[in-house]
């Protein structure tokens, strides 16, 4: 708060200001390593061949209420470092000129009070902006969360289902392999019967080339 900066600094204006700037700085400096973690997230997720259709859709759906946020959220961090390096100096020569419209002590100590207490407003209002894309961006980090678990899912029954499929399909081979040797031992059983009761000779009857 106010009354933390002033006394830390030991009611030094210029250093409270460079202290309060320093918070402001600190909290753009969090959001990018939050969009940061975001981005490597999503090259994560375009990289991955195979992510299901439905989940695809439920980031999709998130990401559709708004538009481009990654891309804006960048934009907009990019300008409030901006902002906030314009704005320390414009701090500084605000000071300077109400420093020297003091007429004594009394009166330059309320005008750098209420010159903190506008620097801390801004402050507040920037880390209330700050607090809203952090919310924002851990909303779709748990989406993508819940999109890789329910892909992992759906990996693991494909691969069941797969391991099914070959272990069906050698059984089918194995039952064709048995019925091919039936159907010989038969055809090859009913020579040898024919040749029993006489209903052919081997002058008239070629048989075919069973083995």
């Amino acid at each position: 708060t106010l009354r933390h900066v002033l006394e830390s600094c030991g009611d030094d204006l210029e250093e409270a200001i460079h202290s309060l700037q320093a918070l402001k700085i600190a909290a753009g400096q969090c959001e990018e390593r939050l969009l940061a973690a975001k981005t490597a997230v999503d090259v994560g997720q375009a990289t991955n061949p195979g992510f299901p259709n439905g989940t695809t859709a439920d980031v999709q759906t998130a990401a559709e209420g708004r538009g481009d946020a990654k891309d804006k959220q960048a934009a907009h961090a990019a300008k409030g470092r901006n902002e906030v390096e314009r704005s320390a100096n414009d701090w500084v020569e605000i000071v300077v000129g109400e420093m020297s419209k003091s007429v004594d002590l009394d009166d330059a100590r309320k005008r750098a009070a209420n010159l903190l207490e506008k620097f801390e407003q801004d402050v507040l209002q920037a880390s209330g902006v700050e607090r809203e894309r952090v919310r924002q961006l851990l909303e779709e980090n748990t989406i993508l969360k819940r999109a890789v678990t329910i892909q992992n899912q759906r990996i693991a029954e494909a691969a069941e289902k797969d391991r099914e499929i070959n272990h069906l399909r050698q059984a089918l081979s194995q039952c064709q392999e048995q019925l091919h040797k039936a159907e010989m031992n038969q055809y090859a059983l009913a020579m040898h019967l024919r040749q029993a009761t006489g209903e052919g000779t081997l002058d008239h009857t070629r048989f075919p080339d069973v083995y």
